[in-house]
C-alpha cells in the first residue's frame, strides 16, 4: 500500500507540472499568432532572410501544437458538459440521440 501511495504522490507532482505548463494555452497561442504576424510582415520586406524563415517555421509549429491542445481541451469540456447535462432522460438527451441515430443511419449501399 505504501508503494501505491508513493507512486500516486510522484504522479501528482508530474500532473501539477503538466497543468502549470498547459494552463495558459490560450495566451501562448495568442502570443505565437502575434509573433507570426510580425515575422511574416518582416519576411515581406526581407524575403531571403533565412533567420526569419526559420522563425516562421518554428512559430507555425507552435501554433499547430497549441491549437491541438486547445481543441483537446474543448473536446474534454464538451464531454464534461454532456455528462452533466445529458443522460438524464430529458428532451436534450433524446434530441441528441435522434441526431446520432440519423448520422449513423445507412441510407444506401453502393455495389
Amino acid at each position: 500500500m505504501s508503494q501505491l501511495w508513493s507512486k500516486l504522490k510522484a504522479l501528482k507532482i508530474g500532473l501539477k507540472d503538466l497543468n502549470t505548463y498547459l494552463a495558459s494555452y490560450r495566451q501562448k497561442l495568442q502570443t505565437a499568432r502575434q509573433s507570426l504576424e510580425i515575422v511574416q510582415s518582416q519576411i515581406v520586406t526581407q524575403p531571403l532572410n533565412s533567420v526569419l524563415i526559420e522563425q516562421e517555421s518554428v512559430l507555425l509549429n507552435d501554433i499547430r501544437k497549441w491549437s491541438l491542445v486547445e481543441e483537446q481541451v474543448l473536446k474534454q469540456k464538451s464531454r464534461v458538459n454532456w455528462i452533466a447535462i445529458g443522460d438524464a432522460n430529458t428532451k436534450f438527451f433524446h434530441a441528441q440521440m435522434k441526431i446520432r441515430s440519423s448520422k449513423n443511419t445507412i441510407t444506401s449501399v453502393y455495389i
